[in-house]
């Protein structure tokens, strides 16, 4: 109604448009479906039978290639010098143990060679014991260094004296020679080729942070942190110190995480360097953090959802993937990690790692099948989720005792062949041990540092005299 005047309410003529109805035939629900079950059903059949085909195929065939890798270290940087007896019973004999009386497990083993030492003199039952398993091919040995140094930070000669006495004790008393490399702390740079080329590896661990820092400039280690930030580890050490700010980027943090443990691409690479004969074996090292707090079973991650992960793997994944490169300290004794599993949880896992349908085999194994086809260039950077030097060169004890090993390196140079010189050099490499420089080392390894540097000098002054 419209109001057209004083009182007057006249109605508003609406007019209709026509439309044409629209019968549509009408069809029995119940014979409908049986025409389209009649006609889909042998389609259906088809596809489940080709996709079981396909699957199987890929199962049994093209499985991928994985392999677990420890790292032992005597000299850890958290646990200190007197409990070294505690240490290798509680953890080292155990984890031994638990590979010794499997039928099919067989371990990738980082060892410095001065853990070698200390371990051949502590506890000769437990050096047996790790003979035995590298004898039997249960384990095989990792090239690395006497005492675990951030090899980019030295000078050429000194990088070359580490991996040599390494070698050298490894193959006097493990009777062994490694062909694949594990670098300290994961530092790389572009020159360290060469000097795994001349010492005789073919293949090193990258991690995979370092690989894609080189493909992108790395803000956190060349300038102050602005934008990105790259990986859950670099997101939750960023946010450390503020536990609202943790919870506020927590489900950032926690996509980054799946979408790392989702990566499928392992594909080992030619490593661009001053030396392109090595081939980089990539490793995600969410992957170890993942598996430490699954084997838990905290309400975050589980056995089932690392069981299916590790399936999807074996299945979907491509190269060779290495899912777990961890410390034997954090076996059933305790070091940087903030859990730490039993011997049986880290049994349990090798249950579920080759229940999983791996092609368990070395990288060497895999490399005289596989050939990499691609070359990337990695830039120098460290295991830090950073990839920065700085825990190394930054603090201020640290710049003290290296300017000391600078001393001693000079020194050196005029000091003829000799056992002193070897006891110098020993000495030497002593100080230069990265766990007694960073990841908040107990005092008692940093003193260790000092003290050998101040034998190094006196050694010398004596020389001088």
């Amino acid at each position: 109604m419209r109001n057209s005047g004083a009182g007057i309410r006249t109605p508003i003529s609406r007019t209709k448009t026509w439309r044409p109805t629209i019968r549509r035939p009408r069809i029995k629900s119940a014979l409908f479906y049986q025409k389209i079950a009649k006609f889909a059903s042998p389609l259906i059949k088809t596809y489940k039978n080709s996709y079981n085909k396909s699957t199987m195929k890929k199962t049994t065939n093209k499985r991928t290639s994985a392999m677990v890798m420890l790292y032992l270290n005597l000299q850890c940087a958290e646990i200190p010098p007197a409990n070294a007896p505690a240490l290798i019973e509680k953890s080292y004999q155990k984890v031994f143990e638990t590979i010794a009386k499997r039928k099919k497990t067989k371990i990738l083993l980082g060892i410095t060679g001065r853990s070698i030492e200390l371990l051949k003199e502590q506890n000769p039952k437990v050096f047996n014991l790790l003979k035995n398993l590298i004898k039997a091919q249960k384990i095989e040995i990792v090239g690395g260094t006497y005492t675990n140094p951030v090899l980019p930070l030295l000078p050429d000669e000194s990088r070359t004296r580490q991996i040599e006495k390494h070698k050298s004790l490894v193959k006097k008393h493990l009777g062994t020679k490694p062909v694949g490399f594990c670098p300290p702390e994961f530092a790389w740079d572009p020159t360290l080729s060469t000097d795994l080329a001349k010492a005789g590896f073919n293949w090193s661990v990258i991690p995979h942070h370092l690989i894609y820092f080189s493909q992108t400039l790395n803000e956190l280690a060349a300038i102050k942190p602005k934008r990105r930030k790259y990986s859950a580890e670099l997101w939750i050490k960023l946010l450390e110190k503020s536990w609202i700010r943790r919870l506020l980027f927590l489900p950032l943090i926690g996509w980054l995480f799946n979408q790392e443990l989702s990566e499928l691409s392992h594909e080992p690479f030619y490593i661009s360097g001053t030396n392109d004969e090595i081939v980089g074996i990539p490793h995600v090292r969410t992957w170890s953090g993942f598996i430490n707090a699954s084997l838990k079973n905290s309400w975050l991650q589980s056995h089932d959802r690392l069981k299916r992960l590790l399936r999807r793997q074996a299945i979907r994944g491509q190269g060779y993937f290495m899912p777990y490169i961890g410390d034997v300290e954090n076996i059933g004794y305790g070091g940087n990690s903030p859990i730490v599993i039993t011997a049986k949880e880290f049994d349990q896992f090798l249950d579920y790692f080759e229940g999983a349908g791996f092609r368990i085999e070395t990288p060497a194994e895999f490399l005289k099948r596989e050939k990499p086809v691609e070359k990337i260039y990695i830039k120098a950077g460290s295991g830090d989720p950073t990839g920065s030097f700085d825990m190394w060169t930054e603090d201020p004890d640290n710049m003290v005792l290296e300017k000391i090993c600078g001393e001693i390196r000079w020194k050196l140079e005029n000091v003829k062949q000799s056992d002193k010189r070897k006891k110098i050099e020993k000495y030497l490499m002593l100080a230069e041990n990265a766990d007694g420089r960073a990841w908040n080392p107990v005092p008692e390894r940093r003193l260790d540092c000092f003290k050998a540097a101040e034998a190094a000098l006196e050694l010398l002054d004596l020389e001088k005299k």
